[in-house]
């Protein structure tokens, strides 16, 4: 065979080989994360709309069971929606309604269990009422009759290869390469084109992550924002808070595990009474549903547990909505509690109270509000902080703030008093010495934390602190630890399981400014636990490649460029 002959055979060889087998090379070769029970990546904030279509690079051993969750947010609230693979490698949409109901549809035609890179999306199409799959852009199987999402399944983040169950039981058995997420349904010739790329000037594209190799933040490529963070579960130990002046330690809802799991009361109590002294508290807070169902049992408990801080350190309580104020009253209105207070709303009654106490170079006035207060309560709460201008004022009460960081508003079922807006509308907002907010009252994982100015510029933190979702089937005992720096200015964060021995989520131990911000312009700021630092926003670019798009460029650049080097060969033989 002469030369000539032996070119145009490469030549013809390297172009048999199609973009589809380059592709798979490619996938086979790149690395894609690996998912652990002990461990989420919840994304940094809610996405600004629900998504309607979750697309992935994918790979699922051909033996595995029930492969877990690519993007879900169950666990976290009523509402919630996760886009799954389930038992027999079949993809699954499972969507929870405001109202509880359950709505499970399994795509039972798809079997996602190749041991090969993949690409599936799962779609959602309110036009139509129906449901698809599509496998590396071609539709596989459509469900129809399936619900519209409710806009309440995006009040709380997602997860990516995850959600928001106790030890994320199912967490993604498998790798994932890549993930994008969309506010629209996108149809297969969609699809076949996010395969190759991804277009920025999409305005359904809420987000789109390319993995890392190994454990680490997860940043969001769009112009969103919507990084997701690395977050073990459990922390063994950590690096102490040292430098700080004093602590206030807040116990959040108690029902749970003092219904299921009742001799753990004492856990908690003894923990903190043996820790008040060390840690430097100046304050114990209770934020309320101090019992399940009221019951005598319960608050005798709870009476016997909460005694331990008598002489040892101040301590607040506030009555939840399962709380009666009967038995709450018949517990604790007591001359023994009340001797720590400076006056009473009403002085037959407990709920609603105010004290002076002092800790590190701040002058403190605590007022606490019942479940759902009165305009009058209220009202008299605002004439206590008038009275006392000069210091700063903390805020206990059991319903405030619900799980997104906004204020609970009259949709919440059990409150018939005035809700967390009211509260904040009536009575927050208007005092420019409030500083701090505690509530509990929704269950959430995380401690959630909210910034926003008042009327008259001061920056009111506001927090929810509610573990009761994660104690019912395993005791926790949990506290949240507020370290303060001497001036007030600086507060650090510890979520402590006194059962476990154990910090509550990495994301849950935190250090923030509570000072006053130097931008007085900045009317409010929202955080939820959830935060990742990690930047990479690309804007210059309009289109960009969705992985594993960059491997087949390459490949086929390198054919082109081959095949060019050959072309100039032929010619330059041929000018011979």
């Amino acid at each position: 065979m002469n030369m000539k002959k032996i070119t145009v055979f490469l030549l013809a060889a390297l172009f048999l080989l199609s973009p589809l087998a380059l592709c798979a090379s490619a996938a086979e070769s790149s690395e894609g994360l690996t998912f652990e029970a002990d461990a989420t990546y919840p994304v940094s904030k809610f996405y600004a709309s629900t998504p309607q279509t979750v697309a992935a690079w994918i790979k699922v051993e051909k033996n595995q069971g029930r492969a877990g969750i690519i993007l879900g947010n169950f666990g976290s609230a009523t509402s919630c929606l996760n886009f799954e693979i389930l038992d027999g490698g079949k993809p699954r949409l499972y969507y929870v309604d405001p109202d509880g109901t359950k709505h499970d549809f399994q795509f039972n035609q798809v079997d996602v269990r190749t041991g090969e890179w993949l690409y599936l999306a799962i779609s959602h199409d309110e036009a139509t009422d129906s449901s698809s799959v599509f496998v590396d852009g071609v539709l596989k199987q459509t469900i129809q009759n399936t619900p519209d999402f409710s806009p309440k399944v995006s009040s709380y983040p997602f997860c990516i290869g995850g959600d928001y169950r106790a030890e994320n039981a199912q967490y993604f058995k498998g790798e994932i390469r890549s993930l994008t997420v969309f506010s629209q349904a996108k149809t297969e010739g969609d699809i076949a084109y996010y395969m190759t790329g991804l277009d920025e000037k999409d305005e359904s594209l809420l987000a789109h992550y390319e993995m890392p190799s190994q454990a680490g933040d997860i940043p969001d490529t769009t112009k969103n924002g919507n990084h997701a963070s690395y977050c073990k579960t459990w922390l063994p130990t950590k690096d102490p808070v040292t430098d700080y002046a004093y602590s206030l330690c807040v116990v959040g809802d108690t029902q749970t595990i003092s219904y299921y799991h009742p001799q753990h009361m004492n856990t908690i109590y003894d923990w903190i009474a043996s820790n008040a002294e060390s840690k430097k508290m100046a304050y114990v807070l209770g934020l309320g549903d101090i019992t399940e169902k009221s019951s005598t049992e319960e608050w005798t408990r709870a009476k016997q547990a909460i005694d331990k801080l008598n002489g040892v350190v101040p301590y607040a309580l506030v009555r939840g909505n399962h709380d009666k104020s009967a038995g709450f009253n018949a517990t604790f209105n007591t001359p023994e509690y009340k001797q720590g207070f400076d006056g009473f709303y009403r002085d037959t009654l407990i709920e609603a109270s105010y004290s002076l106490f002092t800790a590190g170079k701040t002058d403190y006035l605590l007022i606490t509000l019942d479940f759902g207060p009165t305009d009058e309560e209220l009202a008299w709460a605002g004439s206590i902080m008038e009275k006392y201008p000069d210091r700063k004022v903390i805020v206990i009460t059991h319903a405030y703030l619900y799980r997104d960081g906004a204020p609970l508003d009259d949709s919440d079922p059990t409150n018939t008093g005035n809700s967390g807006e009211d509260i904040w509308d009536k009575l927050l907002r208007k005092h420019e010495n409030v500083f701090l907010v505690l509530s509990g009252h929704d269950p959430c994982a995380n401690i959630v934390r909210t910034q926003t100015k008042g009327d008259h510029g001061n920056l009111v933190t506001q927090m929810l602190i509610d573990p009761q979702s994660e104690e019912k089937s395993d005791p926790l005992g949990m506290v949240a630890m507020l370290y303060f720096s001497e001036d007030g200015k600086t507060l650090s964060v510890e979520y402590y399981s006194t059962v476990k021995k154990q910090y509550f989520l990495s994301t849950n131990q935190f250090t923030m400014s509570i000072g006053e911000e130097e931008d007085d312009t900045v009317e409010s700021t929202v955080e939820t636990t959830v935060e990742s630092e990690s930047e990479t926003v690309q804007d210059d670019a309009e289109i960009k490649p969705a992985s594993p798009v960059i491997p087949i460029v390459v490949g086929v650049a390198s054919v082109a460029v081959v095949g060019g080097a050959v072309a100039l060969i032929l010619v330059k033989k041929k000018k011979k």
